[in-house]
């Protein structure tokens, strides 16, 4: 008896692991999902930054590059410093580009808010799938790393419902 309810708080606590640290990719994905309700918005004359469509597809690559370069210096860092430190450390990332969008209103701006937001895209996509794997017993692996696949979508959901109203 004592045994089955170790394990039955066992999975629920690798739950709670595995939902909290998919939100990484909850916020990745909103990342990603922002442009798509909010280009229009941007390419309008009538926008607080007017963009050409050549500045957009910039606006848009650099998530994208720095989320390139990323990877290799995230996977070192997390075998040097652990896995949950840099998924803590890529958190206030995420954060800090929010926060310079909406305060900053430039164009250099946001190029640099998407570029700190994707290295920390960078960041969860090469460190929570390994956490994952990590803390999961073998029963319910499947099910606790689909969660970061489970969250990813649920921001491009979350995204494309508030996008048009934010």
């Amino acid at each position: 008896m004592v045994t089955v309810g170790h394990t039955y708080f066992g999975l629920w606590s690798q739950v709670f692991a595995g939902i909290s640290v998919s939100m990484g990719s909850f916020a990745a994905a909103t990342l990603f999902g922002w442009v798509t309700p909010i280009l229009p918005h941007l390419l309008s004359p009538e926008s607080e930054i007017p963009m050409t469509p050549q500045e957009a597809s910039w606006m848009i690559s650099f998530a994208e590059f720095a989320n390139l370069i990323t990877p290799i210096p995230a996977g070192i860092m997390a075998d040097r410093i652990g896995r949950k430190p840099m998924i803590l450390f890529s958190a206030p990332l995420f954060t800090v580009g929010w926060c310079i969008i909406l305060y900053y209103k430039t164009y250099f701006s946001i190029l640099v808010a998407r570029s700190i937001q994707g290295a920390a895209v960078g960041i969860v996509f090469t460190v929570v799938p390994v956490y994952l794997g990590e803390i999961a017993s073998t029963g319910s692996r499947g099910g606790i790393t689909s969660l970061f696949f489970i969250f990813q979508w649920l921001g491009y959901f979350f995204e494309y419902c508030t996008g048009p109203f934010l």
